[in-house]
């Protein structure tokens, strides 16, 4: 909006005019001796001419004020205009920014009609060390905005934060994980959980190391029977392709597992990354591939780019807004880079962010 100035004219203007007119007058009407009879008419034309000078300047006056009023109406309108126009944008501006936001959220699951106390799961961003959550305190969680967290166990072990979902798993087939399976994770829906995990990366021998058919039948016997109090997501696969020993990984243990499992729910699939931080064109096609050759929702429920705390904050500045723009990821969560207690890379003890942190919390 362009900038103007006005200055009215002020009683020193007025006074120092009215001198100058006065002065014009008294000047033409001096006389220095006898006057003749055609002075005198001289006198009294120039007196006339005097007078209708008088008389005219008063009305350049009220011209002269007139303009000025003209004018500092003028800007004022001006003023008004510009105020109106700026509230009209930023209402305009604010309305586009909420719709930008809402159309890049997407869907969550609902919650079963059995979890009448389920914590609202709305966002993607979750956790795989909820153990480690809860010793940083109920306030970890919040400070890097949550909304679900794990940590390979059928128990939290503590708070985990307001609004912060724990999803129960079952690690492995044996006894030790199976014994009080079923309780556990009826107790964890009760409370809210909507989801529960399989077996954890059974297609490395240094995790669960089950096989796809003995894992379709574990999951008959343990996990088919909550279907309908929560949503099942199947084993959570590594990104290998073989082993040595050319048994199947990833992507090829998940289709021989969905199809040894006749009859089974599986309501989603859960996929693991790791690779360098830079190789963010892997990261991408692996997960389209997958989603191509599953057809299911994915929980990408560990990933990483490897590499120095810089790599790794440009690797999350890049995978979080690019995995909230996918339909078929339903929900991620990061995890600390092969740290002994990994949430200690993204928050301090008290639960309060690090660098790495915060840029996973707002990125």
């Amino acid at each position: 909006m362009g900038r103007g100035h006005a200055r009215l004219p002020s009683d020193d203007d007025t006074d120092s005019s009215g001198d100058g007119h006065s002065s014009a007058s008294s000047r033409s009407s001096r006389s220095t001796g006898s006057r003749s009879s055609s002075d005198r008419d001289t006198d009294d034309d120039a007196q006339g001419t005097d007078d209708e000078e008088v008389e005219e300047h008063p009305r350049r006056h009220r011209r002269r004020s007139n303009i000025l009023l003209v004018v500092l109406l003028l800007l004022l309108l001006c003023g008004a205009l510009g105020v109106a126009g700026w509230l009209w944008w930023t209402k305009s501006g604010s309305s586009s920014t909420g719709a930008t936001d809402a159309a890049s959220t997407v869907t969550a699951t609902a919650s079963p009609a059995a979890s009448e106390n389920a914590v609202s799961s709305d966002g993607e961003t979750g956790q795989s060390t909820a153990d480690a959550l809860a010793t940083g305190g109920a306030g970890a969680g919040d400070s890097l905005n949550l909304c679900w967290a794990y940590n390979w166990a059928s128990t939290a072990g503590g708070s985990l934060g307001d609004g912060v979902m724990y999803v129960p798993m079952l690690w492995g087939s044996s006894d030790q994980y199976t014994k009080d399976w079923d309780k556990n994770a009826r107790a964890a829906i009760s409370v809210g959980a909507t989801h529960v995990f399989g077996f954890n990366e059974p297609d490395l021998a240094e995790q669960s190391n089950i096989s796809p058919k003995d894992a379709a039948d574990a999951w008959k016997q343990h996990i088919q029977p909550l279907a309908g109090l929560a949503k099942l997501v199947s084993p959570g696969v590594t990104n290998g392709v073989k082993t040595a020993t050319g048994a199947p990984m990833g992507i090829a243990w998940l289709k021989e597992f969905i199809a040894a499992c006749d009859g089974c729910t599986i309501d989603a699939v859960a996929l693991h990354w790791y690779d360098a931080a830079s190789n963010t064109a892997y990261f991408t096609s692996y997960l389209e591939q997958a989603y191509k050759n599953l057809s299911k929702p994915i929980w990408l429920t560990e990933f990483m780019g490897t590499g120095s705390p810089t790599d790794q904050a440009t690797f999350l500045k890049f995978a979080d807004p690019w995995l909230e723009k996918q339909t078929f990821i339903e929900k991620y969560g990061a995890f600390g880079d092969f740290a002994s207690n990994p949430v200690a890379v993204f928050v301090d003890k008290d639960g309060t962010p690090n660098d790495l942190g915060k840029v996973y919390a707002g990125a």
